[in-house]
């Protein structure tokens, strides 16, 4: 590990009748930072659990080892960079780490009885990224150019650390690949499951190009990427973890719906000018770049009832619908991969979820929305306060769908 983190802004996020404000931010001493570094995050994306269709794969926990170092029998025993309890990621990853010293028993998931991180660096004391291009890279970790020995070992679910767990435990390694990374470029790194039939493993890694676009401030941006892996021969059962999957080829579009309108009692009604807009087809899996497109940024005043208090997000636990503004992305199959009658062609995801709860949800309250067949995930609106001011804060977010899940991360713009 290296020495200290570099730049940690602990900016405390507060809910404010249901509305989320930056209140406050503080900065620590820095170290130096690394000669020619690259910049890398990574997220474990193998959710799924064993069950009659998965008993042959391993349990989705992993130790991450950047240049490994081995013991004279041959097992790994640390590296230059050792990212241990990797848990799968959360549906919802903000611009700076979520689990910075999360390490157990946290309010974010209570159930767990071992230690975990959700991507890396999480609460790893490392040094960070600083801003580029006007975004916060506090979520990514330094790390030198060049090339390196990547590691990936599955580990039980337990509070032991790597180095203390037994030589056949330590030797377990599923993913062992070399990447290359230039300095000064950004990157996300993504254990993902290649093929299920045969439990192949790998990792998708991507050189970001949002450090080099040129971004309206005034205006969100989102981009999409689809990193499923083959398809099962047992996608039409039910009880396979592809049994909801995305198809080769589909339009993206959006909706931006205001809750209150009268209209459908489910989602309120669209905003007028905002109706199913196309943003995007995709035509390919795991791919190297895609392109931000724009999202409007409503005035201020939409974010305000009419006595002036801020609105708010969906309550899970009350089913209240709630006040605040909200897109729905559409996912629908197209082309020559459109698929036979009776299978399911369309996927709806709805970000009106409180950000700094989606979180917390369990799974079956993010993926069975009003009974199923409605995703969730955060609302991409975010009201801050900044010098006694709110203002609206786009950000820049990647979409990044997953067999049947979709993974949102924001990219946040500097204040």
């Amino acid at each position: 590990m290296n020495r200290l983190i570099k730049n940690i802004f602990t900016c405390l996020l507060q809910l404010l009748t249901g509305g989320l404000l930056l209140v406050s931010c503080k900065k620590y001493d820095t170290q130096p930072d690394m000669k020619g570094a690259a910049y890398l995050r990574v997220f474990n994306e193998i959710p799924f659990t064993l069950d009659l269709t998965t008993k042959t794969q391993v349990v989705p926990f992993f130790t991450m080892i950047i240049d490994p170092i081995f013991s004279g029998k041959g097992v790994p025993s640390g590296g230059q960079i050792v990212g241990d309890y990797l848990g799968s990621r959360l549906v919802f990853n903000p611009s700076t780490s979520i689990n910075e010293g999360n390490p157990l028993g946290t309010p974010l998931d209570t159930t767990i009885r071992y230690n975990i991180n959700y991507e890396y660096p999480g609460n790893a004391h490392v040094l960070t990224a600083p801003s580029i291009n006007g975004l916060d890279l506090s979520a990514w970790a330094q790390i030198s150019s060049g090339k390196h020995r990547v590691l990936f070992i599955t580990r039980p679910r337990n509070k032991i650390d790597f180095s203390l767990l037994s030589d056949t435990i330590r030797n377990s390694v599923i993913i062992d690949t070399t990447v290359d990374l230039r300095a000064g470029e950004v990157y996300t790194m993504e254990t993902v499951l290649q093929d299920i039939d045969e439990t192949k493993y790998g990792i998708y890694l991507r050189q970001e190009s949002f450090i080099h676009e040129t971004f309206d401030r005034n205006k969100n941006y989102v981009t999409f990427f689809n990193l499923s892996g083959k398809n099962s021969s047992l996608s039409s059962n039910p009880i396979s973890p592809s049994s909801g999957y995305f198809y080769d080829t589909m339009n993206v579009s959006y909706t931006y719906y205001d809750p209150q309108a009268p209209g459908n009692n489910l989602l309120g009604a669209p905003i007028p000018g905002y109706t199913d807009i196309y943003l995007m087809t995709l035509n390919s899996r795991m791919a190297a770049g895609a392109p931000y497109l724009p999202l409007p940024v409503l005035p201020l005043s939409s974010f305000y009832d009419n006595q002036g208090t801020l609105k708010t997000y969906y309550n899970y636990s009350t089913q209240n619908r709630g006040t605040m503004p909200y897109f729905v992305f559409n996912f629908i199959a197209s082309g020559n991969n459109v698929p036979t009658a009776g299978m399911v062609q369309t996927y709806s995801l709805i970000c009106d979820v409180d950000p700094v709860m989606v979180n917390t949800l369990t799974v079956y309250q993010v993926n069975n929305r009003n009974g199923g067949g409605i995703n969730a995930n955060a609302n991409l609106n975010m009201v801050v306060q900044l010098d006694g001011k709110a203002a609206v804060y786009p950000a820049v977010y990647i979409m990044e769908l997953v067999f049947n899940k979709v993974y949102l991360m924001q990219v946040q713009q500097k204040i």
